[in-house]
């Protein structure tokens, strides 16, 4: 009897073992399933549906929707009925088919795949695999490819059947002789595949039948950096790079072929240009979008381990420190940034890395500059060697709506220094002889016990001083009285405080940060925004006034604005939509496998 029961129990769970291998291989499968691994680029919108309510929910496409732009978005109706609608009947006559009834076909996925062949000695082949998923429209596009054989039967160009695995295709041109010979495409089911040579239809067929064995579900590097940085993605992009490299280096390598003819001892090959900038180290790269209720995320990987990082890889150096702002930094600044790259090192292996690369070019260089002929005074003692591993910069609002203070509001740089105010002093005493000599004159103040040196000339000023801590350049006078004073606006509150901060720095920074980037230009914005609605000729008088014109010189614009079908009088105030305009952050990371660049756009409280 316990026998009997163990039987019936062994069978149940091999039964359901079955369903559950039944249900993933009928589930629509990723496109790490269906396409080879021998592509060099793959894009794809793994859900076409969820990519699309993900995209509703950008703030700018609910700023459309929201009901206080109705009476400006109205007269783009009249626009639409001329020009749209027209486009769209054409376009509809050109393929025989309705374009909007064709996008109802994208239910799933929608992937595009390049392929690439080249030897080094003909043109370079570059094929391509599209795969489009239309759900429960298979139907439909059953009848859209029917017509699509009878548009081109009517067009005088032959298809012949075709049948790859067991499904039946259509084929025009050599699509038997490789890659970009030809077209072949064909539905699977729900699934449409196209694709300009047999072998990735193949791969794909394959992979639908359960054989994953050539697929990029096999790939080392994109099962990686699928799993580490795309997955969930509601679009994402990868380039085998290791690929791509791989025919770089074979041009290169027929470069130093030709160059040899007429060698010169000052240049070096190109193929040791390309070895050692270091991009042989990188596997892949990779992009990816991805939007949830929080906000969305906008991520750029480079896949290239901590050991084989050379050449820029390991020129560049930052150290693993603070990059957040600053307690003084008000919150109401319009943009800022903080960098721990460590200048000293990054210009030492510069210097060392170009000397690898081309010896007799950077002698001759540093002949030229005179850095052979006094190395104690020189620029490198006292510049480079006084560097430090922090850089800061910041700006504020306009202060005005003139258009000159929308164009150039106040900013300021400070940068680390371990001697800063010594390293002012040297560029002083270097630079303002050398500027004097040519009628430009910059001239020493004191700021409340500090020396500034004020560059004031028509189109361009800056002030340049030095702290304990940092060199400092303003592009204004009031913002390095104001930085001394520790009063930079009248903000009591820190930028580190500000709602939704904390959050934000999470999500771009899961690695360790070796860059932080914020902006919030809704005050930029909305100045622009109340010049628009309020002035019909706003855009003609922002003009004239930055590139100090006469009404004549603007006359044109003025006449535009004045006719044009389409005005921004009609926008509502911008207070009442100032809610969809909110700050934003990035990011550079890395860790032992990859290097990233990360931008997040929160979505404001108030419409979460």
């Amino acid at each position: 009897m316990k026998n009997i029961h163990k039987r019936s129990l062994a069978a149940c769970v091999g039964f359901l073992t079955f369903v559950i291998c039944l249900s993933a291989l009928s589930a629509d499968p990723g496109p790490e399933r269906l396409v080879s691994r021998e592509a060099v680029l793959l894009v794809t919108i793994p859900d076409f549906q969820e990519a699309k309510e993900a995209f509703l929910r950008e703030p700018v496409v609910r700023l459309f929707e929201d009901t206080a732009m109705k009476s400006f978005l109205d007269q783009f109706d009249l626009l639409a009925d001329q020009f749209l609608d027209k486009a769209l009947e054409e376009m509809n006559e050109s393929i025989g088919m309705d374009v909007e009834e064709l996008c109802t076909l994208l239910q799933g996925q929608l992937t595009l795949a390049l392929f690439a062949d080249w030897d080094g000695r003909d043109d370079l082949q570059v094929g391509m695999l599209l795969l489009v998923d239309c759900g429960d429209e298979a139907e439909k596009l059953a009848m859209v490819l029917d017509s699509i054989g009878k548009e081109i039967s009517g067009s005088g160009r032959a298809t012949r059947p075709m049948t790859i695995r067991g499904h039946s295709f259509d084929a025009a041109g050599s699509v038997e002789e490789g890659i970009g010979k030809g077209l072949v495409f064909g539905q699977v089911d729900s699934l449409f595949i196209a694709s300009t040579s047999i072998p990735p239809v193949e791969v794909a067929l394959a992979g639908l039948s359960g054989d994953l064995s050539s697929t990029l579900s096999r790939d080392t590097s994109f099962v990686r950096i699928h799993a580490d940085r795309l997955s969930g993605a509601q679009v994402y992009g990868w380039l085998n790079f290791h690929k791509v490299y791989g025919y770089a280096r074979t041009a290169v390598e027929r470069m130093d072929r030709e160059l040899a003819r007429n060698p010169n001892p000052i240049v070096p090959k190109p193929s040791s240009i390309l070895r050692g900038l270091g991009f042989g180290g990188i596997e892949s790269m990779a992009f990816g979008y991805d939007n949830t209720e929080q906000g969305s995320l906008i991520e750029m990987s480079l896949d290239i381990p901590q050991d084989a990082r050379k050449g820029v890889f390991e020129w560049l150096t930052w150290v693993d420190k603070d990059v957040l702002p600053p307690e003084y930094i008000p919150a109401d600044v319009q943009d800022f940034s903080r960098s721990r790259m460590d200048l000293r090192k990054t210009i030492e292996n510069f210097n060392r890395g170009i000397n690898e690369l081309a010896p007799g070019l950077f002698a001759m260089i540093s002949m030229t500059a005179g850095g052979q002929q006094d190395p104690e005074d020189g620029i490198q003692s006292n510049v480079f060697d006084r560097l430090g591993d922090d850089i800061i910069s910041f700006g504020l609002p306009p202060r005005s709506s003139r258009a000159a203070d929308l164009a150039q509001p106040p900013l300021m740089l400070l940068v680390g220094s371990s001697e800063p105010g010594a390293l002012v002093q040297y560029c002083a005493d270097l630079v303002v002889p050398i500027v004097a000599s040519m009628g430009i004159f910059i001239e020493k103040r004191d700021f409340d016990g500090h020396t500034v040196y004020a560059l004031e000339q028509p189109g361009i000023t800056f002030y340049f001083s030095s702290d304990d801590r940092y060199v400092l350049v303003s592009s204004e006078e009031r913002l390095m009285r104001d930085y001394f004073r520790k009063s930079i606006t009248s903000s009591r509150r820190s930028l580190r405080d500000v709602e939704g901060m904390a959050e934000a720095v999470r999500t771009v920074g899961p690695d360790s940060l070796g860059s932080f980037y914020y902006n919030d230009s809704s005050d930029l914005i909305g100045r622009v925004w109340e010049g628009l609605r309020q002035n019909p000729v706003w855009i003609a008088d922002f003009i004239k006034e930055l590139a100090d014109l006469d009404d004549r010189q603007v006359g044109d614009v003025r006449e535009f604005l004045t006719k044009a079908p389409v005005g921004f009088s009609r926008l509502p105030p911008f207070n009442q939509v100032a809610e969809y305009f909110h700050f934003n952050v990035a990011g550079t990371g890395s860790n032992d496998h990859y290097l990233s660049f990360r931008i997040f756009a929160p979505i404001s409280p108030e419409l979460r």
